[in-house]
């Protein structure tokens, strides 16, 4: 079962999908009962109020991040592009300047979404139905499903935010260099040897970028996709150890 099948399941399971069998006038001895609903046991009422809030949180994000992934590679070949040589300024690279500015403020504000929705599954960590002292093992088992999606989402949001934040601060500073060449130009000396290298690593989580939209945007796909397959990987394993107690909450 794939993983959107796996939760959609789940969340059948937990909606009780299908029309409600009307109450016998009678209720039985042993059924305990709170006006004519059945007693809710933690992990189910975990389950309901919690962990399926959380899977809906996580699904909004992987939608918007789908978003993020097609921004990513515009914005690979959008930052290539952008001449960093401060002898190449003039109409033309102020065009891409801006195209670039852009992508990196719709990547931040990609990655602000992101941290809210992962601030969903944090909330629900928080709440005392899933405390991590629980004696109930079912309570426990979603209290560590969750835990997992939520490092998972927790971790794409913060690296597309590093990204932009450090692309911002570079595109900042590569425009306050053309400013003072603009002003200072005969003060300038003259460039000897060859051009600097670009970076051959990349800091510790992420892409490694350099001059060539090509190799730009494949690295930033294989950046993304790792990130993608790491959040479904832990939202495939949540939503199986979460299957058989929705099972048995129906």
């Amino acid at each position: 079962m794939t993983t959107i099948g796996t939760i959609a399941v789940l969340m059948l399971a937990l909606a009780g999908a299908g029309p409600v069998a009307p109450a016998p006038d009678a209720t039985p001895a042993d059924l305990p009962e709170i006006g004519r609903t059945k007693a809710t046991t933690p992990a189910c009422a975990a389950m309901r109020d919690l962990a399926i809030p959380s899977f809906a949180a996580a699904k909004r994000a992987d939608a918007r991040f789908v978003e993020a992934q097609k921004r990513l590679l515009r914005y690979g070949e959008v930052r290539a592009d952008t001449k960093t040589d401060l002898n190449q300024t003039g109409t033309d690279n102020q065009i891409q300047e801006v195209s670039q500015e852009t992508l990196i403020s719709q990547l931040d504000q990609d990655a602000s979404n992101l941290l809210a929705q992962a601030a969903i599954v944090n909330k629900a960590l928080g709440d005392p139905r899933l405390a991590a002292d629980s004696k109930d093992p079912d309570v426990r088992e979603e209290r560590a499903g969750l835990q997992a999606l939520y490092t998972a989402q927790q971790t794409r949001a913060s690296m597309l935010a590093e990204l932009a934040s450090r692309d911002r601060v570079l595109l900042t500073q590569r425009q306050m260099d053309e400013v003072k060449m603009g002003t200072n130009i005969a003060e300038m000396p003259v460039r000897e040897g060859p051009p600097p290298q670009p970076y051959r690593t990349a800091p510790p989580g992420m892409p490694l970028l350099g001059r060539n939209g090509f190799a730009d945007k494949e690295s930033l796909g294989v950046w993304s996709g790792t990130m993608v397959k790491a959040v479904t990987d832990a939202e495939s394993r949540a939503a199986k150890s979460f299957f058989p107690i929705a099972q048995r909450c129906r």
